[in-house]
Formats: structure tokens, sequence, C-alpha cells
């Protein structure tokens, strides 16, 4: 798909999503160790990091902001998830 979108593809052109795909794992509830969790969960974790991300593009936030944003969205996801069920995190 990325080589569709750009027209050309390296070995590192996916290297800057591995934090995005992490977050909307981590945001949709679906837990690192396995065992709980789902496509739906997921996909709705992927649909709210795709929406803050269109946001800070319209608001013009710089890409190395926004990389820090999504890491302040795992850590709240991850902190709220130990909270809610401290077993599985």
């Amino acid at each position: 798909m990325f080589l569709c979108r750009t027209g050309s593809i390296s070995y590192t052109s996916g290297s800057t999503l591995l934090l995005t795909s992490l977050a909307a794992v981590v945001v949709g509830g679906l837990a690192l160790r396995g065992g709980s969790g789902g496509v739906k969960n997921v996909a709705s974790g992927v649909l709210l990091l795709a929406a803050l991300r269109n946001f800070m593009n319209i608001m013009v936030i710089p890409p190395h902001v926004q990389d820090v944003v999504n890491g302040i969205v795992i850590l709240l996801a991850v902190s709220f998830y130990g909270y809610l069920r401290p077993e599985q995190v």
C-alpha cells in the first residue's frame, strides 16, 4: 500500500510508522502480553489516532511533536489499562 501511495519504496520506508501502529494497538486495549483485546478495539484505536494525527496536521504541528503526543497517548493508555487490570499489564 505504501508503494502504491508514494510510487517508490525503500527498506526504511515504514520505520516511522512503528510508533503509530504500536500506539493504535495499545489505545485499542489489546494486551501486549496477549490474551485479551480484539480487532474492533484495535480498529477504534486506529481511528482515534488517525483523527488525532489529522487534527495535528491541520493545526500545523511539527512531526516530532506529533510523535511526542503519540508517546504520551501510549503512556496514558498503558497506565489506564494498568489501573483497570493490573494483572495483565
